[in-house]
């Protein structure tokens, strides 16, 4: 394996070398991630890494979701079918305003590159109540141009590695006053890229049905 650069090769060894809490430290420093969030009901948070813009979206977004979700070929790597139905987005936007609205940090993240401005894909955390209401859910997907270059890895960690554990400072509590312990991750079974994005973020193996479920544990 040969390295690009050697400073970059010498932080992955001292990264290596330190243990885990040194990993999320070097990442952070690496991607260079801030998360601006929302001052009040109705605005928007903001998280920025050194590569990408990502911003809560709600439904005045929904041209932006249509080319995601209705595009088949986003799609197979994202849930297996051609694309969702038009009451599918509109259900999913909803959701999305309803968490701007009262301050959650779930919903669905837009990603920008900031070298170019362009539309680079999404990421999201959505609360699946309906399921277990003590879990959350990360999904996210890219326009196939922008991929292999580690964007959904940087998008999925500025999630899960700051947005999470800030959410939980501000005494976060779901419906029903559920704290929240748990966030599972699902990748369809040929694609590879999205299984080692969850793994490299440290979410354990669940069980396999027509998807590969994984699940990442809160330390409370």
């Amino acid at each position: 394996m040969r390295f690009k650069s050697k400073r970059f090769a010498v932080l992955m060894i001292i990264a290596f070398l330190a243990g885990g809490c040194c990993y999320t430290t070097f990442y952070s420093w690496f991607y260079g991630i801030k998360v601006e969030f929302a001052a009040k009901s109705g605005q928007k948070t903001t998280i920025k890494t050194k590569r990408l813009i990502l911003r809560q979206s709600d439904k005045n977004d929904r041209f932006l979701m249509v080319k995601i979700f209705k595009n088949p070929e986003i799609m197979q790597t994202l849930s297996g079918v051609e694309s969702f139905s038009d009451k599918e987005i509109d259900f999913t936007l909803n959701n999305w305003t309803e968490s701007i609205k009262n301050q959650r940090p779930f919903g669905g993240y837009l990603a920008y590159e900031k070298k170019s401005g362009k539309f680079v894909g999404y990421v999201s955390l959505d609360h699946i109540a309906y399921t277990r209401p003590d879990r959350a859910e990360i999904s996210y997907a890219l326009f196939k141009e922008f991929r292999g270059k580690g964007y959904g890895f940087e998008m999925a960690y500025a999630i899960m590695k700051h947005m999470v554990p800030k959410a939980l400072k501000r005494k976060l509590r779901l419906p029903n006053d559920v704290p929240l312990r748990a966030v599972t991750g699902t990748a369809i079974k040929n694609n590879t890229a999205s299984k080692k994005i969850l793994e490299k973020l440290g979410f354990e193996f669940l069980h396999d049905t027509q998807s590969h479920r994984y699940i990442y544990h809160i330390e409370r």
